[in-house]
């Protein structure tokens, strides 16, 4: 771990400590003399800020509308004041969403549904709020200056015109525990720089650029998902991606991976050779619906937990030949009926054996061992 040391010459009193920051991570520390370390807050360039306070506001952007972010209200009434405009309708103020944390959950208990959105999110439950005409409106998201929020989850989900991002490096996802379907939904953006990411404590990305249908490129070869738990559908209907760098990702916490890509029809190669998953549970659809992929190599996979592999490679339709090892074994928990092949017509096993609409279950979830023992996948 890389430090930077400034030693201001320790007094008795503590009113000159050693300052420490820890530059992989722009976490600043000081330690006093008496030995006790004090966070003093996150380094933004020359500037050490400590606040944690996030405003937000919808305002008018000549036809279309502007989401703004900042961390006082100061700068969203200068921003207002200097562009001339006005909070857009249904806004009435600039609201101080410091601390708040969105969810979608369901209450099984009391079969009741129970959320809290953010109000210009495109999935609003509140009768009283029409949340799909609005969010249509917002075209662009500003980051006036620099925040750190704790949780992002929903934060940009349905805002299907949003197109772009203004200043996303003043997000610094540092301290953020959940980027559950943060930009789901997206669908008119064609461009998303995330590589500024610090993903360290994120545990869920469950959904995060589900539905982006317009992105050909995303770099998530930086994120640090040591802490993840949940990938499920987090590319899912991403179809326009040409590309997709996940090799970097270390998945030894996760054990949802369900449609994590589904619907990415445009891939036509996909490196998961260094997935880890020895704690996954569901690969339910993760591969399902991506019709461009010729190969794939699934040698390390560990399917020794999984429960639910329904779907995982329905409608791969160019799909000929998949390779796994001996590691790959369907546990009897997964229902014989689980339909896993279905629509895979070019599929080849090792030994020969071709797709047959009729054998699209369970059965056929291993090594091709030729007529006497058929199935779809390639030993490797």
């Amino acid at each position: 771990m890389n430090t930077e040391l400034t030693n201001q010459g320790a007094s008795a009193d503590g009113s000159n400590p050693i300052i420490v920051t820890f530059t992989n991570s722009k976490r600043q520390y000081t330690i006093n003399s008496n030995g006790t370390i004090e966070y003093a807050g996150v380094k933004s360039g020359e500037d050490i800020v400590t606040s944690t306070d996030i405003y937000t506001a919808v305002c008018v952007d000549g036809e279309n509308e502007t989401l703004l972010f900042s961390n006082n209200k100061k700068a969203i009434e200068d921003y207002l004041e200097d562009n001339n405009t006005t909070l857009a309708n249904g806004y009435d103020e600039i609201e101080n969403i410091t601390g708040d944390i969105y969810f979608d959950n369901y209450d099984e208990e009391n079969d009741v549904e129970s959320y809290k959105m953010p109000r210009w999110c495109g999935y609003n439950p509140d009768d009283d709020w029409n949340s799909t005409e609005y969010a249509e409106k917002i075209t662009k998201v500003q980051f006036l200056n620099t925040i750190f929020p704790q949780n992002t989850a929903y934060w940009f989900m349905g805002l299907t015109n949003l197109t772009t991002l203004e200043n996303i490096s003043n997000l610094n996802t540092i301290n953020v525990v959940s980027m559950e379907c943060m930009f789901s939904d997206c669908s008119s953006l064609s461009t998303l720089n995330v590589s500024n990411f610090d993903t360290s404590n994120v545990t869920t990305m469950q959904g995060m650029f589900a539905g982006c249908s317009s992105l050909s490129n995303l770099n998530v070869s930086n994120f640090d998902t040591t802490n993840v738990i949940n990938m499920g559908a987090m590319f899912s209907g991403c179809s326009g991606l040409l590309t997709l760098n996940v090799s970097n990702f270390n998945t030894t916490k996760v054990t949802s991976m369900w449609s994590l890509f589904e619907g990415c029809s445009s891939l036509t190669s996909l490196d998961v050779t260094d997935f880890n998953t020895s704690n996954v549970t569901s690969i339910n659809s993760m591969f399902m619906g991506c019709s461009s992929l010729v190969s794939l190599d699934l040698s390390n996979f560990n399917t020794s937990n999984v429960v639910n592999m329904e779907s995982l490679f329905t409608s791969c339709s160019n799909l000929t030949t998949i390779y796994v090892s001996d590691t790959f074994v369907v546990a009897t928990e997964v229902p014989n009926d689980s339909v896993l092949f279905s629509g895979c017509t070019l599929l080849i096993g090792g030994n020969g054996t071709r797709y047959n609409a009729y054998y699209i279950y369970k059965a056929y979830a291993h090594i091709d061992g030729g007529a006497s023992n058929p199935g779809y996948f390639t030993a490797k």
